[in-house]
């Protein structure tokens, strides 16, 4: 089926940058579900021969595949498709718990760990008339050593217990100060990488992402946390 798909594609790479159109047919065929995910994608030989291109062509195809985290090769058997999470925006749940409820094993690596005088934007947001202390975290989150996203976090002060002490799961923390945020507002938006989240996320300045505005509510409508999560364009199907 994969490699019928592959030959009906043949023609289209005549036009343009060889490499660049195969991981585009290769990517098409990954988001429509035709090529799906945990599959295994023919060897680099059989694609050699599909496309009738170099071996250098075809792997630079699956190099630009590979860096966008739609594949991952394993030695000795073969290159597969990532299984990709789903994020379901109507939901009442956090990014991170969609993510680790699919059974994806997800680490994280904090780069910020502090507590600021909230920025002039954060004030507006919290609807403070001043400024305030708030817990501020910039944490990187991976699946197989795979930057997937890039998150910045804020939870004020003084919600918060003055003793607390925020775990690996922050909302593992708030529910343990009877902090748990039921009801969650999100915007979506398509930006380009800039220098920072580039370099965390081990992309190319410019790379289009997935930026998810959410704020957590805790069940009296108060503003609990707000977080800006910068996502790999390609690695998350979001549904409603």
């Amino acid at each position: 089926m994969i490699e019928y798909y592959l030959q009906s594609k043949k023609e289209e790479i005549q036009y343009g940058i060889l490499y660049e159109n195969i991981a585009h047919i290769i990517r098409e065929g990954i988001r429509l579900d035709i090529i799906p995910k945990k599959s295994q994608i023919p060897p680099e030989s059989v694609l050699e021969k599909i496309f009738t291109v170099s071996r250098v062509t075809v792997r630079k195809a699956m190099n630009i595949l590979e860096a966008e985290g739609l594949i991952f090769r394993e030695p000795g058997r073969g290159t597969f498709v990532q299984d990709t999470p789903t994020y379901n925006l109507m939901k009442n749940d956090s990014f991170y718990s969609t993510i680790t409820k699919q059974n994806h094993h997800v680490q994280e690596k904090r780069i910020i760990d502090t507590v600021i005088e909230s920025p002039v934007f954060i004030t507006q947001v919290f609807k403070q008339e001043n400024s305030f202390l708030c817990h501020h975290f910039l944490r990187i989150h991976y699946i197989n050593f795979l930057p997937i996203s890039l998150e910045n976090v804020w939870i004020p002060c003084y919600l918060c217990p003055e003793d607390i002490t925020f775990g690996i799961s922050m909302y593992k923390t708030l529910e343990e100060h009877n902090l748990s945020p039921n009801n969650f507002h999100r915007k979506l938006f398509a930006e380009l990488s800039t220098k920072q989240q580039s370099d965390f996320l081990e992309i190319a300045l410019g790379t289009p992402l997935i930026t998810l505005y959410q704020s957590a509510f805790l069940p009296t409508q108060e503003l609990i946390e707000y977080s800006i999560i910068n996502c790999r364009n390609g690695f998350y199907e979001l549904v409603e």
